[in-house]
């Protein structure tokens, strides 16, 4: 099941969003996850804009493997930024299925191949 997942603060323009405003849109989106059975999201951060150090960047996208274990996550971001694919690369370096992209459309087809292999490594025998 795939739902593409907004986390909203609520606000026009861009969000200026904090490590601890992070912390709470993943704790959001896994009980989410957890209570309608998703195991793929897009989170849509086109509107983010950091309001992070490196460092805590770097603690976020280290806590992702542990925190959304058997989601697979898709991160859409705008032109420039530059937290949001780091997030991705330091999550996806410690074994999370997480990507990031600048297009919607390359967001969902990623995940949905992330379904078809998940269902090939579920059912072997089951025909291409």
């Amino acid at each position: 099941m795939l739902f593409p997942i907004r986390v909203s603060l609520f606000s026009i323009g861009k969000v200026l969003i904090t490590l601890e405003d992070r912390r709470k849109n993943r704790k959001r989106i896994v009980e989410f996850c957890q209570q309608e059975g998703v195991t793929r999201v897009i989170i849509d951060g086109r509107d983010q804009e950091s309001k992070t150090s490196i460092t805590e960047t770097f603690s976020f996208g280290a806590e992702v493997p542990e925190e959304m274990r058997g989601i697979a996550v898709a991160i859409v971001y705008r032109p420039g930024d530059q937290a949001l694919p780091f997030i991705d690369t330091v999550a996806a370096n410690r074994g999370s299925t997480t990507k990031s992209f600048l297009f919607m459309e390359e967001a969902r087809a990623w995940l949905e191949a992330q379904e078809e292999s998940r269902d090939k490594t579920l059912d072997p025998g089951r025909p291409d």
